[in-house]
């Protein structure tokens, strides 16, 4: 099998970050009235879900903006939904999720005034998401919506821009990728040859999908590894 490769170089001459302390101090500086929706866009195993983390903890103490997190995985369309379409094998991949879904959330979470909005979230070890599993509360400051598509460009994922306050693209190099995206199935407990299938024929092609088709984003952040 042929090996994806992929350059992780930003080309842009957008602020480029490589701290969660200088990350959140640009978000901070783009929250400046009422509620702020941020996208964390990145390749599959950039690291969304623990810069994420992280900046929700730095926001809320060294900003005092109270912050939470929407992870984009939640809009996984069901196995079932995915088998019919002939899809399974590439869950992951844009057309594989409810983007009309994501965007109605988004619209709910910008609305004035704000209320309290559940969200779903994708339980990795059962590989499905759990409607409502996470309550985006009306007090609200920053809303980190993390995901791979974020910024796509090319539709339906393109109309989600208009929601975000800011952008960010999380910068990871492919060895680091590929190395993640493996002990995400190894921990899996797939084998490293079932492994190594799912990561060079589904998750890799996939990150080269959000490297080379997405907009430019607001900040580049590079993350560690």
């Amino acid at each position: 099998m042929q090996r994806t490769k992929i350059d992780a170089t930003s080309k842009s001459d957008r602020p480029t970050v490589s701290s969660v302390q200088a990350l959140a101090t640009e978000i901070s500086n783009r929250a400046t009235s009422g509620r702020c929706l941020v996208a964390i866009a990145g390749a599959p195993g950039s690291g969304k879900s623990t810069v994420s983390a992280l900046l929700q903890t730095e926001l809320k103490e060294r900003h005092d903006l109270l912050t939470q997190i929407v992870p984009m995985d939640g809009f996984h369309f069901d196995n079932e939904i995915l088998h019919r379409r002939d899809l399974l094998a590439r869950k992951g991949a844009p057309q594989t999720f409810d983007v009309h879904g994501l965007e109605n959330i988004l619209m709910r979470l910008t609305a004035a005034p704000a209320v309290d909005v559940p969200v779903p979230v994708f339980d990795r070890e059962l590989d499905l998401s759990r409607g409502s599993a996470r309550e985006i509360t009306g007090d609200t400051q920053v809303i980190l919506v993390e995901g791979n598509y974020l910024l796509l460009d090319a539709p339906p994922w393109n109309v989600l821009k208009q929601y975000f306050g800011a952008t960010v693209m999380i910068q990871c190099d492919e060895p680091v990728l590929r190395q993640r995206l493996m002990n995400r199935w190894l921990d899996l407990e797939l084998s490293e040859e079932s492994a190594r299938i799912k990561v060079e024929a589904n998750d890799l092609p996939n990150a080269v999908t959000v490297m080379t088709q997405s907009l430019e984003a607001d900040i580049n952040y590079l993350g560690e590894g």
